[in-house]
């Protein structure tokens, strides 16, 4: 029999993990600090990337790629915390959120490819080459469009959605932690059909939607710290 004390570490780590991912995902307001402002066009990120190669890949957030997978633990701590109560809602829960990690991180690797046509682009002489080069990057890094990433975090948000709706009738969290999960998927689903009807809205609602997830992360990972030390043997 397996004894709950010993997911200890899972509750430890999961717990830990979505505040890193926070941490990353503010940092990325320090890049104006670095003197360089964010590039406008895809010219722009080249000459960037020539610049270093370090900066170009924080400015492109590239952090993402480590900063959504350390959510992975958070989820799987999740499932082993709330299974008991309804093993079906958790375990769906857990699928859609594991398989967003993946859709947005593969987006995103993408994005790296970047660096790889900035250098082609300075390293050749030949105009049209160029312009092919500036085509692709333009495509890669077109901002209002649906993308990998928007498709990814919206996994994430339906996984989310089943946890928030085993969360507010469970005694391990408080019902308002759930109500907060099933209002940020509202949310994000109403920025990510913004990106096909309506794109001017697409920008707002990125910060619209993107606080009550902040918030569901951090209670989630108080909660899981709490049963941490609840659970030492």
């Amino acid at each position: 029999m397996i004894h709950k004390n010993q997911w200890r570490k899972l509750y430890l780590i999961g717990g830990i993990a979505p505040i890193i991912t926070i941490i990353f995902y503010f940092s990325q307001f320090f890049i104006p600090l670095f003197g360089y402002g964010y590039p406008e066009n895809i010219e722009s990120w080249f000459e960037l990337f020539q610049i270093s190669n370090l900066l170009g890949l924080y400015t492109l957030n590239a952090l993402d790629i480590l900063s959504i997978g350390l959510l992975a633990p958070m989820f799987l701590a999740l499932f082993i915390q709330l299974r008991k109560e309804n093993p079906s809602l958790t375990a769906i829960g857990g699928i859609f959120a594991l398989i967003g990690i993946a859709v947005f991180i593969s987006g995103r690797s993408d994005y790296l490819s970047i660096l790889s046509l900035s250098n082609q682009y300075f390293n050749t002489q030949d105009p049209i080459l160029q312009e092919q080069l500036l085509t692709t990057g333009r495509a890669l890094a077109a901002p209002v469009k649906p993308t990998l990433q928007t498709t990814g975090f919206f996994y994430i948000s339906i996984g989310m959605l089943f946890f928030s709706i085993v969360m507010i009738n469970s005694p391990q969290h408080k019902k308002s932690t759930g109500i907060l999960g099933i209002i940020g998927l509202i949310l994000v689903a109403i920025g990510d059909l913004s990106l096909l009807v309506f794109p001017l809205l697409a920008g707002i609602m990125v910060g619209v939607s993107g606080l009550p997830v902040l918030i569901w992360w951090v209670l989630v990972s108080i909660n899981l710290l709490k049963t941490a030390k609840a659970t030492v043997a």
